[in-house]
């Protein structure tokens, strides 16, 4: 049986357009009692996320979407988790969705993933296929190396644009939750995949997190 973990810090930016909805998913977070939770509003100061992100070191950043979606998660991006609040309320997830990453299949990136979902949750996973792409291996390798954490997945395997694949397996499987990972070393990498993960939290009907590969970017 995994744990939940629970979190020491957080970080919450909110705006006029999605201030509820942070705030609102906050409230479901697994915080400790004496956890510090930080807000930022980006009217007028977006600019100096970043700086805020490395001065707390938050163990997550929770942000809404509206405003520049792209350029916010490119400033955030392999800095910390992300958890992109795009639906209301405050419900704990039940369906999970992993996207593995060409190079991410990872028994690290499979139990981090578990642990900041609520025990319980339905867990799968997608990869997008390309030619002589061993990825059912290193999908399997990925799950058995993460112990319990990756037992009970359903995994899926398809090939075609990644966005569209992603976010067609997410209506398929009714997830309420989509975690891809972040592996960015630069700023350009950062802007790349900023777009890419803008361009599937609008194609999903569902929060997206966004879990750093490597040691955070400084």
């Amino acid at each position: 049986m995994r744990n939940w973990v629970v979190l020491g810090s957080a970080l919450l930016l909110v705006d006029a357009g999605c201030a509820d909805r942070v705030l609102a998913r906050a409230g479901s977070l697994p915080l400790r009692r004496d956890a510090t939770v930080s807000t930022l509003e980006l009217r007028g100061v977006a600019r100096r996320v970043p700086d805020v992100v490395l001065a707390t070191a938050p163990e997550l950043v929770v942000i809404g979407d509206a405003g520049p979606l792209g350029l916010r998660l490119a400033w955030l991006m392999g800095r910390a988790p992300v958890l992109l609040a795009r639906t209301a309320g405050d419900a704990r997830y039940r369906r999970v969705l992993l996207a593995f990453g060409a190079k991410a299949a990872s028994p690290e990136l499979v139990r981090t993933a578990c642990d900041l979902v609520p025990q319980g949750a339905v867990m799968a996973s997608v990869h997008v296929e390309t030619g002589g792409d061993p990825a059912r291996g290193r999908v399997a390798r990925a799950l058995t190396g993460a112990g319990r954490s990756g037992a009970g997945w359903t995994r899926h395997f398809s090939y075609g644009e990644v966005r569209s694949v992603i976010a067609r397996t997410a209506e398929d499987t009714g997830a309420d939750l989509v975690v891809l990972s972040s592996r960015a070393r630069n700023p350009f990498s950062r802007v790349l995949l900023g777009s890419i993960g803008c361009d599937v939290a609008r194609k999903v009907a569902c929060d997206v997190l966004f879990l750093p590969t490597e040691t955070p970017v400084r």
